[in-house]
């Protein structure tokens, strides 16, 4: 190993470990959950028997019903986690009723730097 090799070397783990610093500290995490809600029964039917309003009367109300099946979905459905890498570089606050996205600039040049150092590291190995 050469001395340009150990010089992209040192550049790579050390924007690994902003990239990793960035991501941790200004709150972007790659894991997420959410809510299959595939197997929840929020027909008009079910509607319908639960709160004794029938769909044709004059009664319902489309935004009642909404609530009503959202309510149904974060009762009877499966959380889930997963892992999506994207969210190391991007995130989602919510202000004032709209989403603002946030972006991790520090960890977007510190990836694309680990890529340009090992590109580095074996264009410039030693020849023997």
């Amino acid at each position: 190993m050469n001395n340009i090799q150990k010089v992209f070397l040192m550049i790579s783990v050390g924007s690994l470990i902003v990239l990793l610093i960035s991501s941790s500290t200004l709150g972007f995490n790659p894991f997420g959950t959410w809510i299959d809600s595939d197997d929840v029964d929020i027909s008009t039917e079910k509607y319908e028997k639960d709160t004794k309003i029938k769909v044709t009367d004059r009664k319902f109300n489309l935004n009642d019903y909404k609530g009503w099946a959202d309510r149904q979905k974060r009762k009877n459905g499966t959380y889930k986690t997963n892992i999506e890498p994207a969210r190391l570089f991007r995130s989602y606050e919510n202000i004032n009723n709209q989403n603002k996205m946030n972006i991790n600039y520090l960890g977007i040049i510190a990836f694309s730097n680990i890529f340009v150092c090992f590109t580095g590291y074996f264009l410039f190995r030693s020849k023997k």
